[in-house]
């Protein structure tokens, strides 16, 4: 774009240039995934998983589009007000349908995790209810659970067996 070359302090940049400038913005990003926006970018969350669904998308739709009202303009289909006006329209419906696509994806997730925390609920209620010691442990034999019968059979509370080792029931 002609209008960017020498403006105010700023020079020209070989495009090779710019390309290593984002490669090596882009490595040091990943060089370390356990922190910042790598972190987000590369997590199995929800938020992970929109972050990778629409940062494409923000960066490439406005570059293509860009291109798009640049060739429009060349071949003389539209002025560049109307180029301009189309085209961020374009921009901003297509990225709201994005948007309401993650939207719904999310939704739809969320609406599975309350299912499967609500089967959790119930499960865990016919446990404590149940008049039979039941009791869960780590492989280790660290105690992580213990309903109403074991506290019954055993006289320990919960609070105070949780953590401890199993062998502390046997002999």
């Amino acid at each position: 774009v002609e209008a960017m070359y020498r403006t105010a302090m700023y020079s020209t940049m070989a495009l090779h240039t710019a390309l290593l400038f984002l490669w090596l913005g882009l490595a040091a990003m990943v060089a370390r995934p356990g922190i910042g926006l790598a972190k987000e970018l590369t997590s199995s969350n929800e938020g992970g998983v929109i972050a990778r669904m629409l940062i494409p998308v923000a960066v490439i739709l406005p570059m293509g589009l860009a291109v798009l009202e640049v060739l429009g303009r060349r071949a003389q289909f539209f002025e560049e007000a109307a180029g301009r006006a189309i085209f961020t329209a374009a921009y901003v419906l297509i990225f709201t349908r994005l948007i309401f696509v993650a939207a719904r994806s999310h939704n739809r997730s969320d609406a599975q995790r309350r299912k499967v925390e609500e089967h959790n609920r119930q499960l865990a209620a016919i446990v404590n209810s149940a008049e039979e010691a039941i009791v869960g442990k780590t492989l280790e034999g660290v105690i992580t659970s213990w309903n109403g019968g074991a506290e019954r059979l055993f006289g320990y509370a919960e609070p105070e067996i949780l953590g401890r080792n199993i062998s502390t029931l046997t002999p």
